[in-house]
């Protein structure tokens, strides 16, 4: 099975939430194809990874929307142009909820750690 990580998480910090993209990422390697699409280009170990090139704008709302609604655009040609079975969307990304409406992908989100911090 093809399975695409989509993440606006960087997989060069240390934080409690990309720790649990990496175990899902390692877990999922152990039996199927992942890909992750991330900000970075800091592949995970078993995984093929696309960077994106994303980096948050908080200087106010109005401008972190429209980055995260690009990150969002980016994401989908990525996924549109591959053949996965599954996508993975993880949040803070309020926008990378919205993956469900643009694709007939089969989506798995991940909203655990759904905010907007200022």
């Amino acid at each position: 099975m093809n399975i695409a990580i989509v993440t606006s998480y960087s997989f060069v910090d240390s934080n409690a939430c990309t720790e649990r993209m990496r175990a899902y990422c390692n877990a999922l390697c152990a039996n199927h194809e992942v890909t992750t699409s991330a900000p970075d280009n800091n592949p995970l170990l078993g995984a093929t990874n696309i960077s994106v090139g994303y980096k948050p704008d908080i200087s106010s709302l109005f401008s972190r929307s429209i980055t995260e609604i690009r990150y969002l655009l980016k994401c989908l040609r990525i996924i549109r142009a591959h053949d996965f079975d599954y996508l993975v969307s993880s949040c803070p990304s309020l926008f990378l909820m919205l993956m469900p409406l643009f694709t007939k992908k089969k989506v798995v989100l991940d909203v655990r750690d759904l905010s907007w911090e200022y």
